[in-house]
């Protein structure tokens, strides 16, 4: 895994001089592409070995006073060099990493607003000892960091971070967030003291001071007067340039295809600029109910794609499991990246960079929860009707296996949410278990954390406005950063497969965050305007279709042959109990219920165990 990891050292204090207070020496763990700067900054940007390809390298300016790491990509590079001549900044190159740094000696971190881009970078100072590090908008590429009063740890991995002689202790309100959603969405991590820094934010670190700014904020919602017929055509114009300056500059290129309308928009775009495009998706033979590869063989033939079908068994993802289990460097368990692993790795053989639909369905409306959020509004005045109806569920089979038991699921989950505010709502609808599961889970359950804290603030303004504008602009800030981004940065890095996102252009998302809700969801419609402007293009199957998330066959996989390695290993009872994290009584209740008819969301929670307990054995146990 490339990227870069450093230690800015604080109160006037070096390297030399903390290990000669400190009883053991202070190393830097990593000794390839060192940069040592007086003892005050050292920094590394080569982590593997096996990324020598994919190097990241420091710039240092003609003045040597400034070094620059850059990890990401920046498409607008033109744009941001003709904005700093325009400002009489003189750019020699079109070395990304000089104009990253002449948008920030010109602005200081608000010329990170320039940027059209995914990236996490740092820069070093050494005539003012400072540095800045900082994320794009949306949390495409992760930052972490850890500090003391001697010093700011910092790495694009946490497995890096990691590395360094810090406390591992557990933060049990990260692990709540975890173990709720199935991935962690706050800035915390699951290290007590690590956290991540939040999208379009920075950090500015100089002497004894460590300050975090923030410098993209996400606008307001339904602000638009434009008419829709107008929106349309705005739209088009801007996705289609989005994916047309991700093309810029690659040759081996393709896009994922899975036949959905997110993707099947990115490729027909990308096949009007790239005649040759090669397009990739996962087909599942034993499970047809999880198969999405008929609609994207009748997108990929409409639009004349080279069109590559990866089948998958269930013993290639046992075979699979231990790899994508260890490229984890926190616990995350959406388990679709699973497939997404393998997906990656098998389209690497043939393309360096892939184009994803990613990010639409958060920011223009494209979940059954949102369009159950919108008919909330018309049916609220049923909602004690609901709670007496919910009783009768229990006896009807809850999984995800088939059509019937999966819409038996969502019509609970539905009936429930009726009852509660606009806030509890949201938090429902997007969660695996509920605060009631998660204190049955844990062995010393804690009412209040910081977790309950952080989407308190995010969710609070939905029981003022529970408008679609603003649970999209939660769902961009909770699902996009905490759950799909981090599922691509998992499923691709470790194969050096780089991914880039046309719906997550900052300009896509801020025009979306502007629209009126009846633009997004309307009447039985989601996504209504993004469909509206591209059905031209594509297929009408494939509007007609019914929507199917990227999904593992969770109850199949873990009720198999992998069962005995759950619960001998990972659910031990005895293993369990020494651990002292969870109740053993619930674990063990969970892996009986794997079994039986109404399974509801058990194999996501147990599944969800199974990734912790996992990268707990691999880099906490001792």
């Amino acid at each position: 895994m490339s990227g870069f990891t450093g230690v800015h050292f604080l109160n006037n204090t070096s390297q030399t001089e903390i290990t000669n207070k400190e009883s053991s020496v202070f190393e830097f763990p990593f000794q390839k592409e060192i940069q040592n700067y007086n003892g005050k900054f050292t920094v590394s940007c080569r982590l593997s070995a096996n990324c020598a390809h994919n190097e990241i390298k420091p710039y240092i300016d003609i003045t040597e006073r400034y070094t620059v790491f850059f990890y990401g990509n920046l498409y607008n590079i033109h744009d941001c060099r003709k904005y700093l001549e325009n400002n009489s900044v003189v750019i020699k190159s079109n070395d990304i990493r000089e104009i990253v740094l002449g948008l920030y000696i010109l602005r200081g971190i608000k010329g990170f607003e320039i940027i059209n881009g995914c990236f996490s970078l740092s820069i070093y100072d050494k005539i003012s000892d400072t540095l800045i590090l900082s994320r794009d908008r949306y949390g495409k590429k992760n930052l972490y960091y850890y500090s003391d009063n001697q010093k700011l740890i910092f790495a694009t991995s946490i497995e890096h971070i990691l590395k360094y002689k810090i406390d591992k202790s557990i933060n049990h309100s990260a692990l709540y967030g975890y173990f709720i959603h199935n991935y962690n969405p706050s800035h915390e991590t699951i290290i007590r003291g690590v956290n991540k820094l939040k999208p379009g934010y920075a950090i500015i670190s100089q002497n004894s001071d460590i300050e975090i700014k923030q410098w993209y904020t996400l606008p307001e919602t339904n602000t638009s007067q434009e008419s829709y017929e107008s929106a349309v055509s705005h739209l088009e114009r801007i996705i289609d340039d989005a994916v047309k300056i991700r093309l810029e500059g690659e040759n081996k290129i393709g896009c994922f295809l899975s036949g959905g309308i997110d993707s099947s928009v990115v490729t027909a775009i990308a096949s009007r600029y790239k005649s040759d495009l090669k397009t990739f998706n996962i087909g599942f033979p034993d499970h047809p109910f999880f198969d999405e590869t008929k609609w994207a063989l009748i997108a990929a033939r409409h639009l004349k794609t080279d069109h590559h079908t990866i089948e998958v068994t269930e013993n290639h993802l046992l075979e699979n499991l231990p790899d994508v289990l260890d490229s984890f460097d926190e616990p995350f368990a959406d388990s679709s990246v699973v497939l997404l692993y393998i997906l990656a790795r098998e389209a690497k053989k043939e393309i360096d960079t892939v184009l994803t639909g990613d990010g639409a369905d958060e920011i223009f409306g494209g979940y059954r929860k949102h369009l159950a959020h919108y008919k909330v509004a018309k049916l609220h005045k049923y909602r004690l009707l609901a709670k007496a109806m919910l009783p009768f569920f229990s006896f009807i089979p809850q999984t995800r296996k088939g059509k019937i038991s999966d819409k038996a699921r969502q019509l609970a989950k539905f009936l429930e949410g009726l009852s509660l505010t606009p806030s509890e709502r949201y938090v429902q609808w997007a969660s695996i278990s509920s605060r009631k599961d998660i204190n049955k889970l844990m062995y010393n359950p804690v009412e209040n954390t910081d977790y309950y804290t952080f989407v308190k603030q995010l969710t609070d303004i939905l029981n003022k406005n529970d408008l679609i504008g603003e649970i999209t602009k939660a769902d961009i800030q909770l699902v996009l950063h905490g759950d799909m981004l981090q599922k691509l940065n998992f499923g691709l890095s470790p194969h050096a497969l780089n991914a880039r996102s046309p719906f997550i252009d900052y300009r896509v998302v801020d025009y979306a965050l502007s629209l009126p809700d009846c633009y997004k969801v309307y009447g039985n419609f989601r996504k209504r305007i993004l469909q509206d402007s591209f059905k031209k293009y594509l297929p009408e199957e494939l509007f007609t279709r019914p929507k199917k998330g990227f999904e593992l066959p969770l109850q199949s996989l873990l009720s198999g042959e992998i069962f005995e390695k759950i619960d001998k290993e990972y659910l031990n009872k005895d293993f369990v109990a020494e651990q002292g994290l969870f109740d053993f009584k619930y674990t063990e209740d969970l892996k009986k219920k794997l079994f039986k008819p109404n399974v509801g969301d058990t194999p996501a929670k147990i599944w969800a165990l199974v990734v912790f307990q996992h990268w707990y054995k691999k880099h906490l146990e001792i």
